[in-house]
Formats: structure tokens, C-alpha cells, sequence
């Protein structure tokens, strides 16, 4: 029965009532509970999740100095055409999974030999170098990327939760509690009434 439609006068409505009141109280703290998992859960993934993306930062600044180098010193008419030719596919793995309403990402990259992208006459160490790097790098950038969006997830799966905690909170169990007690106010009068007219009546008879 919707919030806004009033329940029936009578002993089985108040039964009713309690058991869907006892209903609602015990799904507010099983969703307590959800809610506390979660927060504790993306809070840790939070606080990991910010150590990685220091050590990805720092590393990527270390590999934008590096491709710098190689910048000023390549024809990158010619590396941009070695990198079209190049074929490598490397070994990726992982897998997405429900938990408490939240996707969590797990994904791998495996850290494969790396084949070098041309001859010593096509490209200069230091190209290789910056590759091994980005490819060395790889690995953390899918592990970062793996923690934001899960924290992500769950902070939408916490805001969902919070929502229904506060619907069951302000709105389902205290309508359950003033239609309980309405109930339960006209049952009394209605028994009142019927022991004075059964009094009226005893005193008619004698």
C-alpha cells in the first residue's frame, strides 16, 4: 500500500502494520550496514588510489622529460612511421564484478619483453628508453585507473544507499508509526463505544 493511502480500520490492518513496520526497521539496518561497508571500502580504495596516482605522476613527469630529449633529436616523421608498422599486442587480462551495487574494475596489463621498435639506424636508444618506460609504466596507469573507477561506483552505490536509508528514515517508518497509532487511537474509541452501549444497555434491562 502506497504511503499516502490510509489502511483500513481493524486488529488485522495493526497486525499488518507491525509487520511491515518490523519489515522496514530491520531493511534500514541491513541497509546501515551496506552503507558503513561501502564507505569503509571506498575509503580505503580512496586512500590507496591517491599513493598510486603520486607514484604515476611522478613517473610520467620523469617520462615527459625524457621524451623531450628524444624530441628535439629524432625525425618523428620517421618514429611516427616505425610506431604505424610496429605490431605488438600486449597480454591484457581482467574482469569487471558486481559488489554491494558497485562495479569494481580489475583489470591487467602483463609486463612483456618489449621488441624494439627498429634497428640502432632507425631510432636512438633513448627512443627505446622513453618505450620501456611508458611500458614499464603501463601496469600502475591500469592499476590507478582500475581503483578511481571503482571508487567511483561505489560512491554512486553509497549515494543510492544513503537515499534509501533516509526514505525508510524521514518518510516509510514514521508513516507506518502515525498510521499505527491512528489505528490503534480509533480501535480504543471504537471498544469505549461498544462498552458503553453495552453498559447503556445492561442499565436498560435491569
Amino acid at each position: 500500500m502506497a504511503m499516502n493511502e490510509r489502511w483500513s480500520v481493524s486488529k488485522a490492518s495493526l497486525i499488518k502494520l507491525r509487520q511491515e513496520l518490523a519489515m522496514a526497521r530491520e531493511g534500514m539496518g541491513l541497509l546501515e550496514r551496506k552503507r558503513d561497508s561501502l564507505m569503509g571500502r571506498a575509503m580505503d580504495e580512496l586512500e590507496a588510489s591517491k599513493r598510486l596516482r603520486l607514484e604515476v605522476t611522478e613517473a610520467w613527469r620523469q617520462l615527459q622529460e625524457a621524451w623531450e630529449e628524444v624530441y628535439g633529436e629524432e625525425d618523428i616523421g620517421r618514429l611516427r612511421s616505425l610506431a604505424q608498422a610496429f605490431v605488438f599486442s600486449p597480454q591484457t587480462a581482467g574482469e569487471r564484478r558486481m559488489w554491494m551495487s558497485a562495479t569494481l574494475n580489475d583489470y591487467r596489463y602483463e609486463k612483456t619483453k618489449l621488441p624494439f621498435l627498429g634497428s640502432s639506424l632507425d631510432c636512438s636508444l633513448r627512443t627505446e628508453r622513453v618505450r620501456g618506460m611508458l611500458h614499464a609504466l603501463m601496469p600502475k596507469m591500469i592499476g590507478l585507473m582500475n581503483r578511481e573507477s571503482s571508487v567511483r561506483s561505489m560512491i554512486v552505490a553509497l549515494r543510492q544507499c544513503q537515499r534509501q536509508v533516509n526514505a525508510l528514515d524521514e518518510v516509510i517508518i514514521p508513516g507506518f508509526q502515525d498510521e499505527q497509532r491512528r489505528i490503534a487511537q480509533q480501535l480504543e474509541e471504537r471498544e469505549r463505544e461498544t462498552l458503553f452501549q453495552i453498559k447503556r444497555l445492561k442499565e436498560a434491562e435491569a
